[in-house]
């Protein structure tokens, strides 16, 4: 099955600021179609749960309150990413946020990447840049609509999210991690992610293997047994991921999710710096998925070989049904979709349609 995006169907308003679409959106008003739901025994374990598809959405704008995890859950992501939370209230980076890309392929990091008005005509060449930082609303408000939204999710869903810790110190920034995680833990979410790639702040975090060793083994003691996944970048080196991986596994982290969107400069059709006061963004959709499925790749062999046992969430750059297989082959346990779900927010249920057995699976209307 195959659904026509119709403007009805968009979750995402770029026309408006981040605090709207936080406040207002998400803005899809399109119709609910019927899912098919696979029999109990043939749900997939992700961490400690039995998901019905491990198929779903990252941390992105698609989920930034309740409504965005009733629409997730309702459209068929049954793993759910809850967008970047911190511990204070942070203004986002200023408007325009994002942009829809020209489609290039990435062939030096040093390259400009041209935006456009409009969507592309094809979600084979759907690129997308973000420059919205982890922007976040006052964490008490934060945590009320998140608890409703572990209450939204059907059976066979889980609710991920995402949080960033800052301080002026390494162990102020261990110390803000570790009080978002307890705060999110007590709501009730099944996996806690700690984003330590994020393009649009400032330092990078994951690239330090002694940081990610003292940070990952400080939050994964805070929250017991709820599973701890970390947000990676791609790294400069093979064995730079090998370093890090293991640090992370020494810490008894759980999950890998990867990859976050690529840092490139942004311009304008004129050559002019697109977002006001920075020339760097996060590229993501089309132009990044080859880096995506060369990290699941090398994730999913290291895991493997060093006996880590990682549950690997892949995302970047799957912007059509057809891709998502392509993460599965590489290793992935579970397929996300951000950037291009926003634009088409059916894309999990026409892989469904199209790739599970209709004789093995019912149809339900939701």
């Amino acid at each position: 099955m195959r659904i026509t995006m119709k403007s009805d169907s968009v979750v995402y308003d770029l026309r408006k600021t981040f605090q709207e679409n936080l406040l207002e959106g998400p803005f899809f008003t399109g119709a609910i179609p019927g899912r098919i739901i696979p029999p109990r025994n043939e749900w997939k374990m992700l961490f400690d749960y039995a998901v019905m598809t491990p198929l779903g959405v990252p941390a992105c704008p698609f989920v930034v309150n309740s409504r965005g995890v009733q629409l997730a859950s309702d459209l068929g992501f049954d793993v759910i990413t809850w967008k970047t939370i911190r511990s204070t209230a942070t203004q986002a980076r200023p408007f325009p946020q994002v942009s829809f890309l020209e489609y290039a392929p990435i062939l030096s990091f040093d390259q400009k990447m041209i935006t456009t008005r409009r969507l592309s005509k094809s979600f084979a060449d759907f690129a997308y840049t973000v420059s919205i930082g982890n922007a976040s609303h006052e964490l008490d408000i934060v945590l009320k609509d998140m608890r409703m939204g572990v209450q939204l999710i059907k059976p066979g869903q889980i609710l991920i999210t995402s949080i960033y810790g800052v301080g002026d110190t390494r162990q102020e920034l261990i110390d803000d991690f570790v009080y978002l995680a307890v705060r999110v833990k007590e709501v009730g979410v099944h996996v806690i992610e700690a984003n330590l790639s994020c393009p649009n702040v400032d330092g990078l975090l994951y690239k330090d293997p002694e940081l990610v060793f003292a940070l990952c083994s400080a939050i994964v003691k805070a929250i017991g047994t709820t599973p701890l996944t970390i947000k990676l970048g791609i790294f400069d080196s093979r064995q730079q991921m090998e370093t890090i991986l293991a640090a992370a596994a020494r810490a008894g982290v759980r999950g890998i999710t990867g990859i976050n969107a690529i840092g490139m400069d942004i311009v304008t059709q004129q050559g002019e710096p697109f977002f006001p006061g920075r020339t760097h963004a996060g590229v993501c959709g089309a132009p990044i998925r080859p880096f995506a499925l060369q990290f699941i790749r090398d994730a999913r062999a290291l895991s493997d070989a060093h006996g880590y046992a990682f549950t690997i969430l892949g995302c970047g750059g799957i912007t059509l049904p057809e891709h998502i297989d392509l993460f599965f082959d590489a290793g992935a346990d579970a397929a996300l979709s951000g950037a291009a779900a926003l634009y088409n927010p059916y894309l999990m249920n026409e892989y469904a349609y199209m790739h599970f057995s209709q004789q093995s699976f019912q149809e339900i209307q939701v």
